[in-house]
């Protein structure tokens, strides 16, 4: 037991200084938009927005679009058989926007799921040779769309994608959007990701991706994961996988989202991509929670109880559970910095931790019984793995 505890002890406190090391390189290196302009060259880009009962926040959406300062832009809005005002609110606001074009969508087919539907159509009907796919729930600064050219041009990159700023509306989008951005900033190594080849080394975000069109035609594009309900993550792979470059930028000063209206949702929402983000693995999903149980709760729990009880902790335990506690604390400090949330997120982060793994387990047995949906369509079920 005592060995036991030591090397338990030992593989924390790596982990920790490991996450820590990653979050401070990510701090210095991981790049922001910058608004120069190095190109005369300005291709046709076309903005594609899948839109399933958006009334609420379409509009805010697209007036970010109108007022881009990019020259040559189409922008496709695909109307997924809405049951709400979307087509009605789109139709006027595009009346006088002769860029602007609204599709109706098709019916969706069986072995898809909608938004892969969508997008698919949407691809299918863009012009541009770079092809933008952009949330109905997320605004863009009017410089952004040549700027993240720019920079696609300048890396000659297939794919650029941003960390977008989530703009918080709820409790529980106040306690797990920090944990997303802390999972970005802490365990993937970003500069080193983009120089090797191996395409689970990607973290891509659908609320804001630039594709070169040529590229996401060679890969497959949605149709190649029609049924995978994480397409953001499964397309920045394929796009590694095929030797194309992508590209992961800081853009939470350009692109905004709002993506849920209330805890519940968010906590489904959230839920949803949990355990296909881990590959329908049920061991990787052990492993990944028993590690956040190790590194995020454990070592608050030791000092609490240190504290609070008159149980005598053996020294050893409490003193690598400072180190582990500290090294974290850190990292969260850091987290916090670069992407604008309140510091004292921090200071809280075990309970955070501790939402995230119920929101987990949430995702586990809900892909597990087959109950998942997105937009009132439910998800036909994946083959679960060991």
């Amino acid at each position: 037991m005592i060995i036991d505890f030591y090397i338990i002890s030992l593989i924390l406190i790596i982990t920790s200084f490991s996450i820590l090391i990653i979050s401070i390189l990510n701090y210095k290196y991981l790049n922001s938009l910058n608004n120069s302009d190095i190109s005369n060259f300005k291709p046709l880009i076309s903005v594609l927005i899948p839109a399933r009962n958006e009334e609420k926040s379409i509009i805010r959406c697209l007036n970010s679009l109108k007022n881009q300062d990019y020259p040559n832009i189409e922008i496709l809005v695909l109307d997924d058989n809405s049951t709400d005002n979307t087509n009605y609110i789109v139709h006027k606001y595009i009346q006088d926007q002769p860029n602007m074009k609204l599709l109706n969508g098709e019916y969706l087919p069986n072995g898809w799921i909608g938004k892969h539907w969508a997008c698919d159509q949407l691809s299918n009907n863009a012009k541009g040779d770079f092809i933008l796919f952009l949330d109905a729930d997320t605004a863009i600064k009017k410089e952004t769309i040549n700027t993240t050219l720019n920079q696609m041009q300048l890396q000659n990159a297939a794919l650029l994608t941003t960390i977008p700023r989530k703009k918080p509306r709820c409790l529980a989008e106040k306690l797990l959007f920090p944990f997303i951005d802390w999972i970005t900033l802490a365990l993937l190594p970003i500069k080193i990701c983009q120089k090797l080849n191996n395409s689970y080394l990607s973290l891509t975000f659908g609320q804001f991706m630039l594709f070169n069109k040529n590229a996401y035609n060679s890969i497959g594009g949605h149709k190649k994961i029609k049924d995978n309900i994480l397409d953001d993550f499964n397309l920045g792979r394929m796009i590694k996988k095929h030797g194309y470059k992508w590209m992961l930028i800081d853009g939470t000063k350009h692109v905004e989202s709002q993506m849920y209206e209330n805890s519940k949702d968010t906590i489904n929402g959230v839920s949803r991509s949990i355990f296909p983000a881990l590959n329908y693995h049920i061991s990787i999903f052990i492993i990944t929670v028993s590690m956040l149980i190790l590194i995020g709760i454990v070592p608050i729990y030791i000092i609490l109880s240190e504290f609070l009880t008159s149980t005598n902790q053996p020294i050893n335990r409490v003193a690598f559970s400072y180190i582990t506690f500290t090294n974290m604390i850190i990292s969260w400090a850091i987290m916090c910095t670069k992407f604008n949330h309140n510091i004292l997120t921090a200071l809280i982060h075990p309970i955070i931790i501790a939402l995230m793994i119920i929101t987990a387990i949430h995702s586990l047995l809900s892909n597990l019984s087959g109950s998942i949906k997105w937009k009132d369509r439910k998800i036909s079920k994946r083959n679960i793995r060991m």
